[in-house]
């Protein structure tokens, strides 16, 4: 349903659906996966929607058109994360990235502008995303900083794109966590070899006895010095067993 752009009134008379983002493009649409769009119900969620360096920002949870929001991210995407979290878009090209923390050897940034053809500057959605800058003194990691909340015995899974102007290595973690902080195990995926493409990257793990929070992490071994680009986060609690095998979403 085409919407007119920036124009948040009626006068389109447009059709509104339960389970929608806005994107930038200035369509209404479904998004499955939460990439270019943001969650209706985070009513004080403001984002950029259009490119870089457009700085128009606001918030579909205030259309008027709209009723009192429930959550919307139930059902096939079911997400945990904040759509600041999955999308990266509250700072400036070159501060630091709020809600996201650097550990070990590298240390993290918006990613600074510049053409798309350079991968050094390129967003997967057009408008924001993390850059890590990985040394090689040792391990790095770069984690959403808020430890979601998880139920021992449940199967989720965690999804990010990443991309590379030069090669490298990193594996996704899931850390799991006791009511009082303390580390239980990690969850460790594969590593992955980057390149400058921007595939969808996911690990599926079952939390622990005894968790009730995880830490996301993506992390690069020690030994390398080169940086990488993260964005489009998600954290899928796999209860929809009636529409995959495991009840998460498969990867797009």
């Amino acid at each position: 349903m085409l919407g007119a752009p920036h124009a948040w009134s009626k006068k389109d008379g447009g059709l509104y659906n339960a389970d929608i983002m806005y994107g930038w493009t200035d369509y209404w649409m479904l998004d499955q996966d939460f990439n270019t769009y943001y969650d209706p119900s985070e009513l004080t969620a403001t984002f950029h929607q259009d490119p870089y360096p457009s700085t128009f920002k606001g918030t579909i949870a205030t259309h008027p058109v709209l009723t009192a929001p429930t959550c919307c991210d139930v059902g096939f995407s079911n997400d945990l994360l904040t759509a600041q979290e999955r999308t990266i878009e509250a700072d400036a090209p070159y501060g630091t990235p709020t809600g996201f923390t650097a550990a070990g050897a590298g240390w993290i940034q918006v990613t600074p502008p510049g053409s798309d053809s350079a991968v050094s500057a390129r967003y997967y959605d057009g408008r924001r995303s993390l850059t890590m800058n990985v040394q090689s003194h040792a391990e790095g990691s770069v984690s959403v900083t808020r430890r979601p909340a998880v139920t021992a015995g449940t199967r989720y899974k965690f999804f990010t794109r990443l991309t590379a102007d030069t090669s490298g290595t990193v594996k996704l973690r899931m850390s799991w966590f006791t009511s009082s902080n303390a580390l239980i195990s990690t969850s460790d995926g594969a590593l992955i070899t980057l390149d400058n493409t921007w595939p969808e990257r996911s690990l599926t793990a079952v939390a622990p006895a005894g968790a009730v929070s995880v830490q996301l992490s993506v992390v690069s071994p020690a030994g390398q010095t080169f940086a990488y680009i993260l964005d489009t986060q998600q954290f899928n609690y796999c209860n929809n067993t009636g529409n995959t095998s495991d009840g998460c979403r498969t990867s797009v």
